[in-house]
């Protein structure tokens, strides 16, 4: 979608008349409002068929546009797993600016935060369609991070020697696990857990369960289509 149509300023008078402008009027913020609802409007039309969930940001306005267009509450709304995972920094990083305490070396650093970002990523993207076993990993998955050689709290994390934990690997296997990380100190730990198990919610987790991810990128007007195609699902 674009604000300006180059056969509209275009000097040739045939083309200027003929062509069918599709620029858009209006403010740039209504541009993601009125394109999902194009996207939608035509489907029956044009694909014989309706898109029956939407992904986006949990900001995402172009949801409100299109959740009754076939009827009332026909679209039912997913976050994209990238945007919640977002979260999971942007609420620690708060409570650090906050708690001075927080700071510091061997403490709540950037390093850690992408670390458990990444944990809760994957926690979501390996446990699709699964609400518990998700909630149990994403919660696993912090207790991971904080252990280190002194304190060992993997107690949540899955047994056996397929575990992605590689404490319990070496438990199944009678082995002695040496573990180089550094991880949390308890008294820190106590402060940053109420802040990550809000993010643990079962509310907020179902909205990832078909662990979708909203990507961006340049595409070619011939793979405009197939991209969201990606993006929605059918029936």
């Amino acid at each position: 979608m674009s604000k300006v149509c180059r056969l509209c300023n275009s000097k040739n008078k045939k083309l200027n008349n003929i062509h069918n402008c599709a620029k858009h009027i209006g403010s740039s913020g209504a541009t993601e409002l009125l394109g999902v609802y194009r996207i939608f409007e035509r489907s029956v039309e044009m694909r014989k068929l309706q898109y029956v969930n939407f992904f986006g940001d949990g900001d995402s306005k172009g949801y409100a546009s299109v959740k009754d267009i076939y009827g009332k509450n026909t679209v039912a709304k997913y976050k994209c797993i990238g945007h919640i995972q977002k979260r999971v920094g942007t609420k620690l990083r708060k409570l650090k600016s906050k708690r001075k305490d927080l700071g510091g070396r061997g403490k709540l650093t950037d390093a850690f935060i992408d670390k458990l970002q990444n944990y809760y990523s994957i926690a979501i993207r390996d446990n699709v369609n699964n609400l518990q076993g998700m909630q149990r990993t994403v919660i696993a998955a912090f207790f991971h991070c904080c252990s280190n050689a002194k304190q060992q709290m993997h107690g949540q994390c899955p047994v056996g020697p397929d575990s992605w934990c590689k404490y319990q690997q070496a438990v199944s296997k009678d082995k002695i696990y040496i573990d180089k990380s550094k991880g949390f100190p308890p008294n820190l730990i106590n402060i940053i857990k109420p802040t990550y198990m809000k993010l643990c919610d079962q509310n907020l987790l179902a909205k990832c369960l078909p662990g979708k991810h909203k990507t961006l990128m340049n595409v070619s007007m011939e793979s405009f289509g197939n991209l969201f195609q990606k993006m929605f699902l059918f029936h």
